[in-house]
This record gives structure tokens, C-alpha cells and sequence, in this order.
């Protein structure tokens, strides 16, 4: 199977509630795609998952690598296994890091950084293992540039952008034009 060509036959999303999450749950889904859609915001997330037959929601805080393990496990129980993780939740807590909160730059460094950790480590190994699939992480061109008053999310995206692949022996990486590192598994 050709990854860039032929729809997944199951795919992950997170961050499926809003913005790119949503459109690349919703536009994988139109190409027949089975999705496993992943959000904390639970309404939203429905209401995505009504768009489509093949969109389920699974409701999860990536932050947590319990929730984040839980609803991989239960997500591939639904769908399948997954031919593409596409991770695209993340929070923008913007301003300067002297006028954030501790708790604010926290949890952007939890949900962008660490949910991007989780969420590679609960879904790579099955793909490695089965010799095929692929792992997009959204990152960012803050990552890359400061962004005035971009805080603890540029910083976040930058930790991202520098994170090597997973450790389980993914032979491919690549960085996309849209700034978002791609594993892939086969």
C-alpha cells in the first residue's frame, strides 16, 4: 500500500474536535477511512463523530499517558489496527513567559510535548511491528521561529520538532512542508 496514495483503512486522530484535527478526521473519513477520533472536548468530539459513520469518538486528555494508553487499546479494538496516527492535539497558551502562569506553561509542555510522547509510544510499536503505517506529529513554525509572545508553546514545538523517533526501531523519517515530523513504520 502505497501511504501517500491509498486511504488508510484505519486511521488515529487526535485533537479531532477543532481545527486540523477535525478536518483530517473528517476528510479521511470521505475517503472511506475508518477513524478513531480523539479529543477532551466531548461535545465538540460528537458532534464531529456525527459528520461521518466511520468517525468514532473516543473522549482523552493526551496529557495522560493512562487515558492516552486506554483509548489507543480501546480505539484499535473499534477501528482496527491503525495504518496512520495523525497527532494533531495541542494547546496555544500565548503571551510572554514572565507574564504566564506556572500552571499555563505547564500544561501546554503536557499536551503539546508529552502528549506527543504518549500518544507515539502507545500506537508505533503495533505499527513496527506489523511492518507498515505511519505517525504524523503536528508541530509548528513556532518551533522553528520565535513568535512574539509565543511563550512555552514555541518552546514546546521546538521540543517536538528535535524529538527523535520513537526507539522501536522505525526505519524511515522525514519532516513534511506543514512542519509536522512523520514516522513511518514500514
Amino acid at each position: 500500500m502505497d501511504s501517500r496514495t491509498t486511504p488508510p483503512a484505519a486511521a488515529l486522530v487526535t485533537g479531532a474536535a477543532s481545527g486540523i484535527g477535525q478536518y483530517c478526521a473528517e476528510a479521511l473519513s470521505a475517503r472511506g477511512t475508518r477513524v478513531a477520533a480523539v479529543d477532551v472536548d466531548q461535545a465538540r468530539l460528537h458532534r464531529v463523530a456525527e459528520t461521518s459513520p466511520l468517525i468514532t469518538p473516543f473522549v482523552c486528555d493526551v496529557s495522560d499517558e493512562h487515558q492516552v494508553q486506554t483509548s489507543v487499546k480501546a480505539a484499535q479494538g473499534a477501528v482496527g489496527p491503525f495504518d496512520r496516527v495523525i497527532h494533531c492535539a495541542g494547546v496555544a497558551r500565548l503571551g510572554r513567559l514572565r507574564e504566564q502562569s506556572s500552571a499555563d506553561i505547564e500544561r501546554v509542555w503536557r499536551v503539546n510535548y508529552l502528549g506527543t510522547v504518549h500518544v507515539a509510544r502507545a500506537t508505533i510499536t503495533a505499527m513496527t511491528d506489523r511492518g507498515a503505517g505511519d505517525l504524523m506529529v503536528m508541530a509548528s513554525i513556532a518551533g522553528w521561529v520565535p513568535v512574539p509572545s509565543g511563550g512555552a508553546y514555541g518552546a514546546s514545538k521546538a521540543a517536538v520538532m528535535d524529538a527523535e523517533p520513537p526507539p522501536c526501531g522505525t526505519p524511515d523519517v522525514w519532516r513534511l512542508p506543514c512542519s509536522a515530523p512523520c514516522w513511518n513504520a514500514s
